[in-house]
């Protein structure tokens, strides 16, 4: 449950979601979930022009695809304690201002890995990657 439980009415201290979508928020400028910890499905932001961070530094389990597009403004993505992308892809795409992505403690990810139209993109931190299991696209 989201609310801090695990679906069998026990709290265990795990604050999870479904989903994350943030789509056309012209003026949301950073995303901070602190406390978040697993989200059951994927992650997706789109068209937040404005957004300069993604920051969840709780995260650790992600069961679908981190998708990122048209976030003109975004510099960083944080990801620190994410181990890996459970059946899903790492899109990143037209996000002119990215610097870098960082999930050092990624060791899997379950279908593609696509940075594409990112020309500022200088560091991509997968300190522990051991499979890709898709393509891996960087251009």
């Amino acid at each position: 449950g989201e609310n801090g439980n695990d679906g069998d009415g026990s709290s265990s201290g795990t604050t999870t979601t479904t989903g994350l979508v943030f789509d056309d928020l012209a003026q949301l400028v950073d995303i901070e979930a602190a406390m978040l910890q697993r989200v059951e499905g994927g992650i997706h932001v789109r068209q937040c022009t404005l957004l300069s961070n993604l920051a969840l530094p709780s995260l650790e389990v992600v069961r679908g695809s981190i998708r990122i597009d048209d976030s003109y403004a975004l510099s960083t993505v944080e990801l620190p304690l994410v181990e890996g992308i459970e059946v899903g892809s790492l899109v990143v795409q037209d996000a002119n201002q990215l610097e870098a992505v960082r999930m050092p403690r990624a060791r899997v990810i379950e279908g593609d890995v696509m940075v594409q139209y990112c020309p500022k993109l200088h560091t991509l931190v997968f300190s522990a990657l051991e499979s890709v299991t898709g393509s891996v696209s960087l251009a």
